[in-house]
């Protein structure tokens, strides 16, 4: 099949501007098959679904969470004497996974640390209000609670014992509220400690990017678990 489209170029070594750009129809053929077929490799195609199945099932337990709080900046005064501390609105968003019928959310302590508003999105698009339920900090969780009178289908939560380094996990959110996110990686190490604390925790390998570092980690089966 031939393709006819049009094309900009320019001069060489020219900088680009409306003056030097102009435009002709190009003519090419791309490639109608592919060089493998689904039949050629029959597990990488199964493997694609069983991810992609994994993500679509998730998707309905999280949710973007938009936060507002004040924080306070030096700066210098008029005369430049002495510093002098101005107060600004923060606006952040964050990623968190439905956790219980009621509406119990997980996310991170970062996420709505020193915020006094917080409202939830969730994945229909409603927005929703939320409480507070508790914190702790030194894991960086937070749970929150959906105040609007509605019943959610959560997720079991994984077994963190039947769990052993090499175990692919799939890292899904709402990073910055554009949208579901999917990252892979597998399951590093178990038993990490932090610093002058006994608490173990399971370590994931590739680090996951801002904005999802919050959100579930998924196991194959379905079931979720957080870092």
């Amino acid at each position: 099949m031939m393709t006819v489209v049009s094309v900009a170029y320019w001069r060489w070594n020219s900088r680009v501007t409306e003056k030097n750009v102009s435009f002709r129809s190009e003519v090419f053929t791309l490639a109608q098959q592919p060089e493998l077929k689904e039949e050629d490799i029959p597990v990488l195609h199964q493997l694609n679904e069983e991810y992609s199945r994994v993500a679509r099932l998730v998707e309905r337990v999280l949710v973007s969470i938009d936060t507002t709080g004040v924080t306070s900046v030096p700066q210098p005064s008029e005369d430049g004497d002495f510093m002098i501390e101005k107060r600004l609105t923060v606006h952040g968003l964050g990623s968190g996974v439905i956790v219980t019928e009621e509406g119990h959310i997980i996310t991170a302590y970062h996420v709505i640390q020193n915020k006094h508003a917080l409202c939830v999105t969730l994945s229909n698009g409603k927005s929703v209000s939320v409480r507070l339920v508790g914190v702790d900090p030194e894991l960086d969780i937070a749970v929150l609670q959906v105040e609007n009178p509605m019943t959610f289908t959560p997720l079991p939560f994984g077994n963190s014992d039947e769990i052993a380094p090499g175990m692919i996990v799939l890292a899904c959110g709402n990073p910055y509220g554009l949208g579901t996110t999917v990252s892979r990686g597998i399951i590093s190490a178990r038993e990490r400690k932090l610093v002058d604390s006994g608490i173990n925790l399971i370590r994931r390998m590739p680090v996951s990017s801002r904005g999802i570092r919050e959100a579930p980690h998924q196991h194959p089966r379905g079931n979720h678990r957080h870092q």
